[in-house]
């Protein structure tokens, strides 16, 4: 028994003395956690506090996350309610024991980029919040000017602006949830400034502070370069106290950039410098990516992706992907271009880094101790120009790297002009940015120096400095060579041709002028200057392929615009020929010409000299087509014009190229003169006006000539290319010419807004462009050589249907469908007024097109809207075909021909032109990709998206129709017997909205086809909102919406429902007659349309566990995209129950999917909820008793205390936690 005692005795023992181990075990461990943290707290913010402080984390913390406002008593407060790093782990292992210390642990070791408070007290919503532009007010007109004046830039916009103003963020989506190490180094931020205007300079301080995580922002150095603005003396310094991270250092003289950010780097205590210009804007999470990347190899030098914000109105306009990189030209500028492919495929992921070749300078990061390593900045350069190409040669040539980060954006206010002088230098600033150039050639690009000064052989005569300094830095760095840099990091710049033709300044003789690019870039005409011998804009290079280059430019000729374009290497347009002293183009038979004595703009037309006489009696043939009396012509009656000669070039030149060579060519093979003299002499064809007004020259003369023209008969259709674009004389240089921006100056600025409240769109930009303007050819080469059998093609009626539209936008749709279209072909254009209420579109409309012989207008009893309209234009309508455009349109070079040819082929395909798009600010006009093709979302909605890629892959010839599941239904063109035979326009729908929709099921189920066709371009302004009120609202479309459902989509029609509840029960009026028409038209089913139409579409999945509206009871507030893009906050507002951005489906698999786009799923990053692209392991839920649970995080979706946002908190099973779908399974 005693025995057994002890036994006992012995395991109580052993269990309490185990059980004692395991808690001591358990409290050394927590003991011991806690100590690590706090000594890796004390190592890393030891650097930044002397010894006599203590250095805990919540002092680092208080001290640069709370700077207080001595004034106002302001404090800073997270934005996002998450905490500090180390003191979640200390929350963590609090609330949920060693598991949770784990989780933290890991926390430590990787962070999101997603920084960003603000003060207390400060109003978010403001002028300029989000990053919108702002719009002075009137009575602050007069101070414009002298803000432009000072800085450049709309100083009174920007003070309207709160220098916390918040941004909106633009980065990728991934970028929003990409981790970094935590351990990342400290940075110096860097702003050097000179009289910078108050609020820019302390926007930029306030938008590092405001958006950088304290413990990675060591300081914030201002860098004066010599101001002498008051307020930027003792005003600034009292304010920048309340900031602690922030000092200044002022320069007793001005020193320039170069200078500056050097004092600036040798104060700085960060282990990395980032330099950033003094009117930025930094946005959410832009320093974290740079510094990772810097932390990854101390030889990375890094910089941001640099957005625009308006001089203007403080617009932040932010790049949109895919992004352009740094390059040099041979001058040594630094410029922007596309990223190419060969980078495009090294990058695994969009948020990887962009390689460049150079940076623009203004805005990087580098590892202070590798920019002292490598030559900081080149101390011979003075103040400003060059520095960026020097340390971007130098970085790459000895061994580091430069990249931009995608997941870094800051922007920045680009000014048109430096509104202060540099420091005085001898020679003056031009020969100060020269010397620092040269330096850089003779430094760093060795036998390839040659091509610089071969543009600027000004400088050769120069005197060089002494470069021995850095040349020894070269050697020590053991860098690479020019050679290398060209073959390895910038393979796609041309180097100039070596076995050129001619090259230097081309100069007239007879004038001394030499042609010159007048400092304009891409797309500009050539100009003419006083020869001066410096090279620079007057130096050209004839190349051995016949391209006359200027930099990366080639010399255009189309047949009507003498342009300086992007090198095409097509050997068209671009290819010269240099003859016995003329510059010729074969293409053309046309020579380049000084033009008269004063002209500003080279010009072309007929050569001089023997070779112009090969094409003589051609010409004199041509020459008595008019009367040598007149002067002056038009070739639409009613236009006035300028004065042009009476030569054939001249008269042609406004004619397409094709239709030049066309006339010209007919004229050589008939050579009937009587024929011509016929012609000459047809009274109703010329029309004289006394006291020298201008004479004009009636249509049917063109048509004549066209028809002497194609007086043989043709074996093929060589002849019939003819892609007429018979522009009357106009201005070629005039505002918005080749589709270019119309530029409004600052005084005019104020007439803009009347534009904007009346049309949604600048109607002041649009008045001062001519109707007859000429546009840029957006078509590929392969339909610019496309032939048609023009003789067999139908002819068609234009209806364009308007409601008080600008008279500009009206008309220059009317001139363009004029001026490029075959008058045999067009019929007529039929303007369909919708009872429209202003005056401009009365009597005087009607005075303007009784000139216009083809044109008639046809007017409503009452407002119709559009559909009604266009059916009344089509009942009016005579021609064989119906072309509906929209009335703020621009037809572009042979757009209707390629349309008719296809309904030639097959009358029951409606092709649709490519829709370019004509900016609705400043209308510029830019091609769109042609491989984009129409859907629809299951909301109803039409949308664009990329061509597949299994039918994109097998396409052979890009000018070949593409099929289309959709149209926009603005533009198309349809046989009208069959628009009438397969339904026209349901006219059971009212006013407005799912009419293309409608009619696209029913074309393509009922027999026919929708083909997107390349070679058929037509602009149109996109404006952001209807500028007039549609009759009965948006009921209609309603309406409309649910007709097309019942219809036309079958059992399909519960997906759309799914998204739009408020479509199910709709009163949609009588279908009986539809019905009817679908059955007699033996369409098929949309199950057919899905499968072979459009097998691209997916359908939403019928296994969701929850769908609908997520509504919370206690508010009746829903969750909402806010019609946001993926990346964004996700947002709430009052229940509509119309669905669209309000309806969410939770799908079986956990995934919570936003809206109408498949690809939005709701993610949580800490307490904030993003809109993300589906798939992250973040985007879990779970609807648990009416709660919606975050299984990634285990935490809930509440709706906050303001009612307007939501974010991810502990479960708790309040009121403001609870979430009713409107269907569950």
């Amino acid at each position: 028994m005693a025995r057994l005692i002890s036994r006992r005795k012995l395991v109580y023992y052993t269990i309490v003395v185990t059980s004692f181990c395991w808690v001591l075990g358990t409290v050394s461990f927590f003991l011991f956690q806690s100590l690590e943290v706090s000594i890796d707290v004390k190592r890393r913010t030891s650097d930044s506090h002397p010894s006599s402080q203590r250095p805990k984390w919540n002092v680092q913390h208080d001290r640069l996350a709370k700077e207080t406002d001595q004034r106002a008593g302001k404090q800073y407060i997270p934005n996002e309610t998450k905490k500090a790093p180390i003191n979640l782990i200390y929350q963590q292992i609090s609330n949920k024991g060693i598991s949770a210390s784990k989780r933290s642990q890991k926390k430590l070791e990787q962070i999101t980029a997603n920084y960003e408070r603000y003060p207390s007290g400060v109003k978010l919503k403001g002028p300029g919040a989000r990053g919108e532009g702002v719009t002075v007010p009137e009575s602050r007109k007069d101070d414009e000017d002298e803000g432009f004046e000072q800085h450049s830039f709309n100083r009174v916009a920007s003070d309207m602006i709160s220098v916390h103003r918040t941004l909106q963020d633009h980065r990728n989506s991934r970028c929003k949830i990409k981790k970094y190490p935590q351990d990342l180094p400290t940075s110096s931020v860097i702003i050097c400034f000179h009289n910078e205007a108050w609020s820019t300079l302390l926007r930029t301080v306030h938008s590092v502070i405001n958006r950088t995580p304290p413990q990675l922002l060591k300081e914030i150095i201002l860098v004066d370069d010599a101001s002498d603005r008051d307020e930027l003396k003792t005003k600034l310094e009292d304010y920048v106290a309340k900031l602690k991270v922030v000092k200044i250092v002022r320069l007793p003289r001005r020193e320039g950039l170069i200078r500056a950010r050097l004092t600036g780097a040798e104060r700085a205590k960060g282990q990395v410098l980032t330099f950033l210009d003094a009117h930025c804007e930094c946005s959410k999470g832009w320093l974290v990516p740079l510094l990772a990347k810097i932390a990854e190899n101390r030889s990375n030098v890094v910089m941001p992706v640099i957005d625009e914000i308006s001089d203007q109105n403080f617009y932040y306009h932010a790049v949109p992907e895919p992004f352009h990189r740094g390059i040099f030209r041979w001058r040594l500028e630094f410029g922007w271009k596309p990223v190419p492919q060969y980078e495009m495929e090294r990058r695994k992921d969009e948020t990887e880094g962009i390689r460049t070749p150079v940076m623009a300078g203004g805005l990087f990061s580098i590892d202070k101790s590798y920019f002292d390593e490598i030559g900081t900045y080149d101390t011979g350069m003075d103040i400003w120009g060059g520095e960026n190409l020097e340390i971007s040669f130098r970085v790459w040539m000895c061994g580091g790297t430069i990249e931009m980060l995608p997941c870094s954006r800051v922007g920045h206010v680009f000014r048109p002009r430096f509104p202060y002088s540099f420091p005085a230098r001898p020679g003056g600033d031009l020969d100060v940015v020269s010397r620092n150039l040269m330096r850089v050639a003779d430094v760093w690009m060795d036998e390839y120096s040659k091509h610089f000064y071969n543009i600027r052989f000004d400088l050769k005569r120069k005197k060089h400095d002494d470069i021995s300094e850095r040349l020894a830095l070269r050697k020590k760095l053991q860098c690479k060579s020019f050679k290398w840099y060209l073959e390895n990091i910038i393979p796609e710049l041309e180097v100039p041709d070596a076995n050129f033709v001619a090259a230097g300044q081309v100069r007239n003789p007879s004038s001394d002028k030499c042609l010159d690019t007048l400092g304009k870039k891409d797309d500009a005409p050539l100009g003419l200057y006083e020869c001066h011998g410096q090279g620079g804009n007057q130096y050209f290079v004839l190349t051995s392929k016949g391209e006359l280059k200027s930099e990366d430019n080639c010399l255009d000729y189309n047949g009507y615009d003498l342009y300086l374009k992007e090198c095409d290497g097509l050997k068209q347009n671009q290819k010269w020929e240099y003859k016995k002293t003329v510059l010729y183009h074969p293409r053309h038979d046309v020579c380049i010409d000084r033009g008269s004595s004063n002209a500003e703009y080279a010009k072309v037309r007929a050569c001089d000299g023997r070779l112009a006489q090969q094409k003589s009696k051609e010409l004199a043939i041509v020459e008595k087509l008019l009367p040598r009396g007149i002067s002056e012509i038009a070739l639409h009656g009613g236009e006035k014009l300028d004065t042009i000669n009476t030569e054939i070039s001249k008269i042609l030149k406004y004619k397409s190229d094709h239709d030049r060579q066309l006339i010209q060519n007919g004229l050589v093979k008939n050579g009937k003169k009587e024929s011509l003299e016929k012609l000459r002499f047809k009274e109703d064809t010329i029309t004289e006006r006394k006291r020298k007004k201008p004479k004009f020259l009636n249509q049917k003369l063109i048509s004549s000539v066209r028809s002497i023209a194609e007086d043989n008969p043709r074996k093929d259709s060589a002849d019939t290319n003819i892609g007429v674009a018979r522009f009357p004389t106009h201005d070629p240089n005039g505002p918005g010419e080749n589709g270019k921006a119309v530029r409004i100056l600052d005084k005019e600025k104020y007439n803009e807004k009347a534009g904007y409240d009346k049309y949604a769109f600048n109607e002041y930009a649009s008045s001062k462009i001519s109707l007859d303007r000429s546009i840029q050819d957006t078509r590929s080469p392969g339909c610019v050589s496309k032939l048609y059998h023009v003789s067999d093609l139908p002819t068609t009626s234009v209806v364009i249907c308007f409601h008080n539209e600008a008279w500009s936008t009206l008309l220059r749709t009317v001139h363009s469908v004029l001026n490029r279209s075959p008058p045999d072909l067009l019929h007529e254009i039929v303007l369909v007024d919708d009872f429209s209420t202003f005056d401009h579109l009365k009597k005087p409309l009607e005075d303007y097109v009784s000139r216009l012989t083809k044109v008639h207008i046809i007017r409503t009893k009452k407002r119709e809207g559009l559909i009604r309209a266009r059916l009344l234009g089509a009942n009016a309508a005579k021609a064989q075909v119906l072309t509906f455009l929209d009335a703020h349109c621009e037809a572009n070079v042979n757009w209707l021909v390629p349309l008719l040819e296809r309904i030639r082929q097959d009358r029951t395909i409606v092709p649709v032109p490519v829709i370019d798009v004509i900016s609705s600010t400043d209308f510029s006009y830019s091609g769109t990709p042609a491989e984009v093709i129409g859907g629809f979302t299951w909301d109803m909605q039409f949308n664009w998206h990329s061509l597949p890629l299994s039918v994109r892959s097998k396409r052979k010839d890009f000018s070949e129709p593409i099929r289309t599941p959709t149209m926009a239904g603005g533009l198309f063109s349809i046989d009208r017997k069959y628009f009438f035979e397969s339904g026209s326009y349901d006219e059971g729908m009212e006013v407005w909205g799912g009419e293309n929709l409608e009619m696209s099921f029913r074309i393509w189920q009922c027999g026919g086809k929708i083909e997107i066709i390349p070679c058929s371009r037509v602009g149109h302004v996109f404006r952001s909102r209807f500028p007039y009120k549609f009759p009965g609202g948006y009921h209609e479309v309603t309406v409309n919406l649910a007709r097309v459902v019942h219809v036309w989509m079958d059992e399909y029609k519960k997906f759309v429902f799914m998204k739009r509840p408020d479509l199910e029960g709709v009163d949609h009026g009588n279908l009986t007659k539809r019905l009817e028409l679908r059955k007699r038209l033996k369409c098929k089913s949309f199950k057919w349309y899905l499968d072979n139409v459009y097998p691209e579409q997916t359908t939403p999945r019928e296994e969701s566990h929850a769908y609908g509206e997520a509504r919370n009871p206690e508010t009746g507030m829903c969750l909402d995209t806010m019609a946001r893009s993926i990346g964004s906050e996700l947002g709430v507002s009052p229940c509509h129950g119309m669905g669209g951005n309000q309806h969410f489906v939770l799908t079986d698999d956990g995934e919570l999917k936003a809206g109408v786009k498949d690809s939005f799923c709701v993610g949580g990053e800490s307490d904030s909820v993003y809109l993300f692209s589906c798939g992250e392991t973040s985007q879990q839920w779970e609807l648990s008793k009416g709660t919606l649970r975050n299984t990634h995080q285990e935490r809930c979706l509440e709706l906050q205390g303001d009612g307007n946002t939501v974010a991810i908190k502990n479960c708790n099973m309040l009121p403001n936690q609870k979430w009713a779908f409107s269907k569950t399974s």
